[in-house]
């Protein structure tokens, strides 16, 4: 398969997944029997009983929102593609770590339920309340973050903190601290990250290798791939990412170093598509999603990985 031709059939691909991914950010409501829909069904046995209504919203909110921030992002890399060759290893790179960095947070979301029986009988129920609670807890400090963030971000553009986000910031800490208790909600480590009942966020680093690991397979879990140091690398345009391709004896023109090869341009689209597969399935599956339409697209996707591999 020559470049040209690698650039076409992924933008084909790239281009169903967005259309894949536009239905199911709909605003609809988790199909009945989805682990999304059961939080509202349940919340009175999970824990102790005192969520909020935006408290078992969010869960499902956030999934369609780190979906269709992912699918930003592929919609950038096909437009890229278009463009035909050579493909640019910087901006390509960039838009790819983009979409690990959403699907490896949509993944601690929602891991408690991967694997999950779906089976409705009273002792898994139980077990599934119980494993509900890491969910809507870890829901909770992705909230406060967010809030945390947004105060920074305006403090950043204005000078001072303003006093609508300090506000938002405390009163949701409050209610945090009302429902777990003054222990459980505190800041912890060097970077001074919330956490909450035990829970708090994993550094960027390690939700990136995990999405990344999973999107090879299962069993792919913790085998120590850790893709940030060249995600990062390019990204943040690291002259050392670039002259780590470049000959010990010779240093080509820097033009040579920023476009990829055609082995190259098969591995990252075959990873961006595999990253969308696999955050397909954990949405989709928490949603309740039918899942038929991506199956026959995951099956076209896979035959091109597969060619990318035995290049």
């Amino acid at each position: 398969m020559d470049y040209d031709e690698v650039l076409d059939r992924a933008s084909g691909l790239l281009n169903d997944a967005e259309a894949l991914a536009r239905e199911l950010v709909q605003p609809k409501a988790p199909l009945e029997g989805s682990s999304l829909r059961m939080l509202s069904q349940l919340r009175s046995r999970i824990g102790t009983g005192t969520w909020s209504d935006a408290d078992v919203k969010f869960p499902t909110e956030a999934a369609r929102g780190l979906l269709a921030i992912q699918s930003a992002q592929l919609h950038g890399l096909r437009e890229f593609l278009t463009g035909g060759s050579p493909l640019l290893l910087h901006p390509t790179v960039t838009l790819i770590r983009g979409a690990a960095e959403a699907g490896g947070l949509l993944l601690w979301l929602v891991e408690p339920w991967v694997n999950y029986s779906d089976s409705q009988d009273e002792t898994n129920v139980l077990e599934w309340c119980a494993i509900s609670q890491t969910v809507l807890t870890r829901s909770q400090v992705l909230w406060l973050d967010e809030l945390a963030n947004r105060r920074r971000r305006h403090e950043a553009q204005h000078g001072e903190v303003q006093t609508a986000d300090q506000e938002a910031v405390d009163q949701f800490k409050q209610r945090l601290t009302d429902q777990h208790g003054p222990e459980n909600v505190a800041l912890v480590g060097g970077r001074k990250k919330w956490m909450i009942g035990g829970e708090k966020l994993p550094d960027i680093s390690d939700r990136v290798a995990a999405i990344t690991e999973l999107s090879y397979g299962a069993t792919f879990r913790g085998a120590g791939m850790n893709p940030y140091p060249m995600y990062a690398g390019y990204a943040h345009s690291s002259l050392e990412a670039l002259f780590s391709n470049a000959g010990a004896s010779s240093v080509p023109a820097m033009s040579s170093l920023l476009a990829a090869s055609t082995h190259e341009a098969f591995m990252l689209t075959s990873l961006a598509q595999r990253l969308f597969a696999v955050m397909y399935e954990l949405a989709a599956h928490a949603l309740g999603a039918p899942m038929a339409t991506f199956l026959a697209w995951e099956e076209r996707s896979e035959a091109f990985v597969q060619e990318a591999f035995s290049e």
